[in-house]
């Protein structure tokens, strides 16, 4: 990602919060994210805003029990600043985001606008 398409503010405590009482009882659903200009044409929606539904964490609870309510607070700059994006079909783009610890996720286009998929944390043996 150039400089400019990284340039995204830090999560506010509000918006921390908000994730932390959604993963702790999910209903309807949490703004979780924006995506960058780039990012947001790649998946086909117009919205930049990237929405958690209920439904989406029910299924990533039961199918990713390791994920941590932490994991999703990592969510907002890895949707509003990736390192890496990449379309894997017209709906969906892979996201990676280094920091104290690579994350990766990835968002896809809805007919609510853009939604979330479950963070992972990535162990430096997988990268090679």
């Amino acid at each position: 990602m150039s400089p400019e398409t990284r340039r995204q503010p830090q999560p506010t405590e509000k918006q921390l919060d908000a994730i932390r009482s959604f993963v702790a009882r999910p209903q309807g659903s949490v703004a979780i994210g924006r995506l960058p200009a780039l990012v947001q044409a790649a998946p086909g929606g117009a919205a930049d805003e990237v929405l958690l539904s209920a439904d989406t964490m029910g299924k990533q609870v039961r199918m990713h029990p390791e994920v941590t309510a932490e994991d999703y607070l990592l969510v907002p700059l890895l949707v509003g600043a990736p390192d890496v994006a990449i379309v894997q079909t017209g709906r969906r783009v892979l996201l990676l985001r280094a920091g104290a610890r690579l994350t990766r996720g990835a968002v896809k286009a809805t007919r609510d606008g853009c939604c979330a998929s479950t963070p992972h944390s990535l162990a430096p043996s997988a990268i090679w």
